[in-house]
């Protein structure tokens, strides 16, 4: 568990007005959102009263006025249709992760009601909710008043960035709903996505600069300063000073050299000199890179410490490869 204190860190980023407007590529977290597996694979499919979510080939002539459409890209999209009032529920669990900073969801629909529409009896709509069915936001509607034959197809967008930010590191569940009880309709669903763009960071050269660029041996009761030292890049090799971020944190686990679970022992740290306060890395102004002094006496047991680095806030995360290992032997 890292030392750092979130408050001193807040501090901190607010006197260097630190920003972080740079992040890596986007992440697709629907599954089979373009239903080109010819099946409902990833997806938990909720049908009552009459009718159903149908995978459509094109050839697919649904109860009522409705005519045989193409699937809106591919070879298949998903068509609801009922013979009287029905649910019909499409929805997606999402596992969010931690430092999110741009989510976009984003899907293609058609839209063919026989009856007015009306809030919520007929209605297409979609929604994000919680693993429990509690409504966080209602991302899109049909309304009142609007075209009750919207064929398109209607290619749609929203920014769920502020939303996810709130639940990140939770589930939330995506729900793609048409609800009838005036005549037919068939909603049209394909080219579902939810793009979510996460700020991950590593270690340039793929880990730490020399002397702890590579594992270090420590014998018997001999104890040393280790300088660990390092820069941090993103994706497009753009690279994370004081100004940026949060400063990153030193986390050290350790592992018995006979069989033994392997223990945090971050709480164990002492930094040598005043530099750096409780295990939060300095940014060296003079070098441009982050630096720790790390002393080895408080580890005396015989075994492997591994010395990694965590995000000092939840704007970033820092990948395995800043990391390295000492021994005692």
């Amino acid at each position: 568990m890292a030392k750092f204190n979130i408050g001193r860190l807040s501090l901190i980023m607010l006197f260097y007005g630190v920003s972080s407007n740079v992040f890596s590529a986007p992440v697709e977290y629907i599954a089979n959102g373009d239903f080109e597996t010819g099946d409902f694979s990833g997806w938990n499919i909720t049908d009552s009263g009459s009718g159903a979510w149908v995978i459509n080939d094109g050839t697919f002539d649904p109860t009522g006025p409705g005519e045989p459409l193409p699937p809106i890209s591919g070879t298949y999209d998903i068509v609801s249709h009922q013979g009287g009032p029905g649910l019909h529920i499409a929805t997606q669990p999402i596992s969010l992760p931690t430092a999110i900073k741009s989510a976009t969801l984003s899907w293609a629909d058609r839209i063919r009601s026989y009856a007015e529409f009306s809030d919520p009896n007929q209605e297409w709509r979609v929604l994000v909710e919680d693993t429990n069915g509690n409504l966080l936001q209602e991302v899109f509607s049909t309304n009142p008043g609007d075209p009750t034959q919207q064929i398109g197809p209607n290619n749609r967008s929203f920014d769920l960035t502020a939303l996810l930010q709130t639940y990140q590191g939770q589930q939330v569940v995506i729900s793609f709903e048409e609800q009838d009880d005036q005549l037919y309709f068939n909603a049209t669903l394909d080219d579902v996505s939810l793009e979510i763009t996460q700020l991950t960071l590593s270690c340039v050269g793929g880990g730490f600069e020399p002397p702890f660029s590579d594992p270090i041996v420590i014998f018997g009761k001999k104890n040393m300063a280790i300088p660990v030292k390092f820069k941090l890049i993103d994706a497009d090799g753009v690279e994370y000073t004081f100004d940026d971020i949060a400063p990153p944190v030193v986390n050290i686990s350790y592992s018995p050299l006979v069989a033994g679970p392997t223990i945090d022992v971050t709480d164990d740290l002492l930094p040598l000199g005043n530099a750096n306060d409780d295990n939060i890395f300095r940014w060296d102004v003079d070098g441009q890179k982050w630096i720790y002094n790390l002393g080895t006496k408080p580890y005396k047991s015989l075994g492997t410490y591994t010395v990694s680095v965590a995000p000092g806030s939840s704007d970033y995360t820092v990948d395995s490869s800043c990391e390295q290992i000492f021994e005692r032997q």
